[in-house]
């Protein structure tokens, strides 16, 4: 197949990293400066839509539906592309559909732990200086891309035609760049393609937002902040987004604490003896840096002139291959402690009244206003009018997973049959029967310990994640790790077999019940083949010996790239057993979102487990069904599912 590659050079005043692509693209005056493309292996060329008629070859691969087209990033020129391409004679048509650009290199460098990013991918292959991305390049975006930042001119080629000239050669090398990572890169598998191309899909199709409501919160959210800064400002002499100065403020009131995040806050808070105005001081910086609360800005930022949010999922964003959000982060909604009802009747206090009113009747209502909105957040997404949210969770799924390539087929049938394996932990942990077990026991110690310990944690995070004390911490870890021990010889199996693929080259079994998940080396990479056929990679994995408590074993570390460089992440067992349940859960996700976009269910966002499909009403138990329907490689394992329908998004 025929290849075009292809980037887009855009000048937008709309900020891209605040309101995303979606929104940038319809900008009234975003605008193509350059297409940077080549056919195949002949020289990169740059087309200037402004100045120069229309490359023929380039036009004739656009309308051709036998080329390819690779891109890096492919759904920002995508999407560019369908609102901005007519503009400069290209139809819409063939842009429309996500499928012709399942070859994108980013996707491919993140399916490898590989940065994600042009350059950082090109680098940590080591693809030589020849095809490095320009360093240059952020300089002459800075100065052709966006206006200027004093004045707000707008800078033209014909003004500073050896920048443009430059800019020209730098959008050039940018495609010699893709080419080398396309090369380099393997395709992702058939299905992984067509599960990249649904992704891109969904994202298109994005969520209908209730943006009155999304505006109310963000006005609120913009005076309550302001209140309480001034408010800090005026007890402490230091404005509430001064951290480190407010930090020496509470200290010097008597009140010890290390930092001032919201986790320590919130314990600090818990106190009944806080003095009074280092507690209203807290409040005030708590309300100042409410992230949950923010939300609402980058919903209203981030939604298009059609009232729908898009973009708000990355194909492989973790290691593991699972999705993680893009704008408005929503893996991490906070979880509400109100009821769906009772959140519709805040969102309506704020979307029906001024900002002042509002203040004032929900003062009334609430202590702290501000939190009770923060957990309205998810309910400003809603369905598309005439249609309702069917919302499906795989109940337990982790867990599950564990449990079976561990071979822990005890539990697995506890787990299918329904029982309370909380309350059974909790009174193997406190050597009692199953009925003396008391429900803070089961919900402080027993649960806490089913969900946390199967990936080795330790006793010290579990007391701090479970408001435990040590003793108790203890007991529950050591406890779980009696009760589960082929989940604990898992960790070693992971761990030792991981360390024989670095250094022999060749792969043992790992699970006694799931043979194809084995470690295999590929020159620089490690991958972990899942029974799906997709393997988690991990790049540059080193194994170095060394002596721990007489013992000679192993310390192992990968690769791992973030937006501040490169790192040596240290791995072990625990953590090897959670890397490989989540990419075999991401999997069976992965599995039913393409039957349930075959069967017609519209999905429009994937959270962690869960799927939210904008249906017509009565499609519940056909999306549970398919949900509950086991991949072809996993017949026999136990995967549940439950949900509900809804008018609003919320917590199933």
């Amino acid at each position: 197949m025929p290849k075009l590659y292809l980037d887009l050079e855009t000048y937008g005043s709309a900020d891209l990293r605040e309101v995303g692509a979606y929104v940038y693209a319809e900008h009234p005056d975003t605008r193509i400066l350059l297409v940077a493309w080549a056919i195949d292996g002949a020289a990169p060329a740059t087309w200037d839509p402004a100045a120069e008629p229309a490359p023929a070859l380039l036009m004739t691969a656009l309308a051709d539906p036998g080329f390819a087209i690779v891109a890096h990033n492919a759904g920002f020129d995508r999407t560019v592309l369908r609102h901005k391409g007519e503009a400069i004679g290209i139809g819409n048509a063939w842009v429309t559909d996500p499928a012709r650009w399942a070859l994108d290199t980013m996707p491919r460098a993140a399916a490898m732990g590989l940065p994600q990013a042009l350059g950082g991918a090109a680098a940590a292959l080591g693809l030589g200086q020849d095809v490095q991305k320009d360093k240059d390049g952020a300089r002459l975006i800075r100065l052709f891309s966006i206006p200027q930042p004093r004045s707000g001119a707008v800078i033209s080629g014909r003004e500073r035609p050896i920048d443009w000239l430059a800019f020209r050669a730098y959008s050039e090398q940018d495609i010699a760049v893709c080419r080398a990572l396309d090369a380099a890169l393997p395709r992702l598998t058939e299905t992984e393609e067509r599960v990249f191309t649904e992704t891109e899909r969904l994202n298109d199709r994005g969520v209908a937002v209730d943006l009155d409501a999304a505006q109310a919160i963000s006005r609120l959210r913009a005076h309550w902040a302001g209140e309480a800064d001034a408010r800090c400002e005026t007890l402490t002499g230091v404005r509430a987004t001064q951290v480190g100065a407010l930090r020496d403020w509470v200290v010097g009131q008597g009140v010890q604490c290390e930092a001032l995040d919201s986790d320590v806050i919130d314990g600090l808070l818990a106190h009944r003896n806080l003095p009074p105005t280092v507690r209203e001081v807290l409040e005030a910086r708590t309300m100042v840096s409410n992230a949950a609360l923010a939300k609402a800005d980058a919903v209203v930022q981030r939604t298009s002139s059609d009232g729908r949010l898009r973009g708000t999922l990355r194909y492989l964003g973790a290691k593991t291959g699972r999705w993680t959000s893009s704008g408005v982060q929503l893996q991490n909604l906070k979880r509400p402690t109100i009821e769906a009802d009772e959140q519709a009747r805040v969102l309506g206090i704020a979307r029906d009244h001024k900002t002042n009113d509002a203040t004032d009747a929900l003062g009334l209502l609430y202590r702290r206003p501000g939190d009770i909105i923060a957990q309205c957040v998810r309910g400003l997404l809603v369905p598309t009018a005439g249609r309702v949210f069917h919302v499906a969770d795989f109940a337990k799924i982790e867990l599950a997973v564990l449990w079976y390539i561990s071979g822990e087929t005890e539990a697995v049938d506890r787990l299918i049959r329904g029982e309370d394996e909380y309350k059974r932990l909790a009174a193997f942990i406190f050597n009692k029967p199953v009925e003396s077990v008391t429900k803070s026991e089961r919900n402080t110690v027993g649960k806490p310990a089913v969900l946390g310990c199967g990936f080795g944690m330790g006793y010290e995070r579990f007391a701090a994640s479970a408001g435990v004390d040590i003793a108790t911490a203890t007991a529950a870890v050591n406890g779980y790790r009696r009760a589960y021990g082929r989940v604990t010889a898992l960790w070693a199996r992971l761990f030792e077999t991981m360390v024989y693929a670095i250094e022999s080259g060749e792969s043992l079994d790992i699970s006694p019940t799931v043979p194809s998940l084995r470690w295999f080396r590929d020159g620089d990479f490690l991958k972990l083949n899942l029974p799906s056929g997709r393997a988690m990679t991990l790049h540059k994995p080193v194994a170095t010996p060394v002596t721990a408590r007489g013992q000679r074993t192993y310390d192992v570390s990968v690769a791992t790239y973030t937006g501040k460089g490169v790192f040596r992440d240290r791995v072990y067992g625990g953590r090897l057993a959670e890397w490989a349940a989540s990419s075999i859960a991401r999997d069976l996700l992965a599995d039913a979102l393409l039957r349930i976009v075959d069967a017609g269910l519209d999905p429009v966002m994937l959270v962690h487990d869960e799927v939210v499909a904008d249906a017509a009403d009565g499609r519940l138990e056909e999306l549970l069904v398919i949900m509950r329907q086991p991949a072809p490689w996993a017949e026999g394992w136990p995967i549940g599912a439950e949900g509900g329908t809804l008018t609003r998004y919320a917590k199933v």
